[in-house]
C-alpha cells in the first residue's frame, strides 16, 4: 500500500471501496490516507502508526486521535451535504449480482458433531453466544446447509490446526491460514470463505482438523463460531 500512496495511486482494495461507495451513493473516510499524511508532515513516527513494527496506532492515544480526526472530518463533510431530512432515494441495483446481501447463520442444529468437539460458552466474543471448540486431531463435523456460498467464522491463531474440507464429496480443500509472526496464537475473529461458486441449492461440508509440520503451527485446536450462507 506504501508504494501507491508514495506515488499519489489508489491501492487496488481501497479502489474497490471506493467503487461501491460511488455506486450506492453513500460517503468513505480512508483513515490510512490520514495517517500516512500525518507521518508524512511529521506529526508522528512509522512506528507509532504501524501495529505490525510494534507502534500505538491503535488503541492507544496517537492512532485514537487519528482515527477520531477522519470521522469528524468525513461527518462534518457528510452534514455539509444533508438535504434536509428529504427521504433518500431508492438503493440502485447491486453492482454485483452475486453479492452477499442474502447472508444468514447456518442453525446450529444443522451441524452434526460429538465427543471431541465441545460447545462452549462465549466470553471473549459475546455476540456469538457460543462456539465449538476441538484439540483432537482428526475430529470431524458436518454441516447442511442450503446457498450458493459458504463461510465459517473462526477464531484463528497459531494454536489453530490445518482445516480439510470437502463439499457435496468433492474434491478435498486444506485452508492453513495466514501464519505470519504478527498472528496471535489464538484470539483473532475471522471470517473464511470456503466455498463461493456452488449451484444455490442444498450442500453437505465435511470438516476435520489436523496438525501440520509447518512454521508458526503450534498445534491443532479449532473454535468454530458460526457458518454462514446466501442464496
Amino acid at each position: 500500500m506504501h508504494a501507491d500512496l508514495a506515488a499519489g495511486k489508489l491501492p487496488w482494495i481501497i479502489q474497490e471501496t471506493e467503487t461501491l461507495a460511488r455506486h450506492y451513493g453513500i460517503g468513505s473516510a480512508w483513515a490510512g490516507l490520514h495517517a500516512y499524511r500525518a507521518v508524512r508532515a511529521g506529526r508522528l513516527a512509522w512506528e507509532q502508526w504501524l501495529p505490525v513494527a510494534g507502534g500505538t496506532l491503535h488503541p492507544f492515544a496517537a492512532g485514537s486521535m487519528l482515527y477520531a480526526e477522519s470521522a469528524f472530518s468525513f461527518l462534518e463533510e457528510e452534514l455539509s451535504r444533508a438535504d434536509g431530512g428529504e427521504d433518500r432515494p431508492a438503493l440502485p441495483a447491486p453492482l454485483y449480482a452475486g453479492n452477499y446481501e442474502t447472508l444468514r447463520s447456518v442453525p446450529q442444529e444443522n451441524w452434526n458433531f460429538a465427543s471431541p468437539w465441545q460447545v462452549r460458552r462465549e466470553l471473549r466474543f459475546p455476540w456469538y453466544g457460543t462456539s465449538v471448540y476441538t484439540a483432537a486431531v482428526g475430529a470431524a463435523l458436518t454441516v447442511r446447509f442450503r446457498g450458493r456460498m459458504l463461510a465459517a467464522q473462526f477464531d484463528f491463531g497459531k494454536r489453530c490446526g490445518i482445516l480439510k474440507y470437502r463439499i457435496d464429496g468433492g474434491e478435498e480443500c486444506v485452508y492453513t491460514g495466514v501464519r505470519e509472526a504478527w498472528v496471535p496464537d489464538t484470539g483473532w475473529c475471522i471470517p473464511v470463505l470456503l466455498a463461493d461458486d456452488l449451484e444455490n441449492g442444498e450442500h453437505v461440508l465435511e470438516l476435520s482438523v489436523h496438525y501440520a509440520q509447518m512454521p508458526d503451527c503450534k498445534g491443532s485446536e479449532c473454535k468454530i463460531f458460526d457458518f454462514m450462507s446466501a442464496e
